[in-house]
């Protein structure tokens, strides 16, 4: 398009938001060309970056995923250009977004507990010692007629053992009579 030249000048709106339009206007007819601000997207969601891009009369270009980075999945970490620069009307910017950050390397301890003993406790308890070491419990009741009403006489898994957290022991509590405690 033929027109008047146009070089920057004056900067229009500073505002955080706002597009900064810098033009002049030479004398002799020529190509008309507008620069534009790039806007700051840093640190806000990828979707968000493109949305201000598009406003400020760019074109959003290559998204390119980085990491492992301590910033969350999908946020822009890096812009080009950068903040500020001045570039033409429509023009690409590339966009760096986070992968997020590197997934922890657990140790297989910190995923198994060590079975705990709750024979001899009362139900009561060894449910709440279980629970309290983050295992399930599944009781079994059985005759026994020497051992007192609701006391652990066997465990499955045995105590000391390591299991997954959450796995289940099972307990086998006396029916036998009523305990006096």
């Amino acid at each position: 398009m033929v027109g008047w030249l146009a070089t920057p000048l004056l900067v229009v709106g500073l505002g955080v938001d706002s597009v900064a339009i810098v033009t002049r206007y030479h004398a002799r007819p020529t190509l008309f060309v507008t620069e534009v601000q790039t806007p700051n997207v840093l640190w806000i969601d990828v979707r968000a970056a493109k949305a201000k891009i598009v406003a400020a009369g760019l074109t959003p270009g290559a998204v390119v995923e980085v990491g492992p980075h301590e910033a969350p999945r999908g946020i822009v970490i890096g812009q080009g250009p950068g903040p500020g620069e001045r570039v033409v009307l429509g023009f690409e910017m590339r966009l760096y977004v986070s992968k997020g950050p590197k997934p922890l390397n657990v140790p297989q301890e910190a995923k198994t507990v060590v079975v705990p003993k709750v024979i001899g406790l009362t139900l009561d308890k060894a449910e709440a010692v279980l629970a309290d070491t983050r295992l399930n419990c599944v009781v079994r009741w059985v005759p026994v007629k020497d051992t007192p009403r609701g006391i652990v006489t066997g465990q499955a898994p045995e105590p000391g053992q390591r299991v997954a957290i959450a796995d289940v022991v099972r307990v086998s509590v006396a029916e036998g009579p009523e305990s006096k405690q």
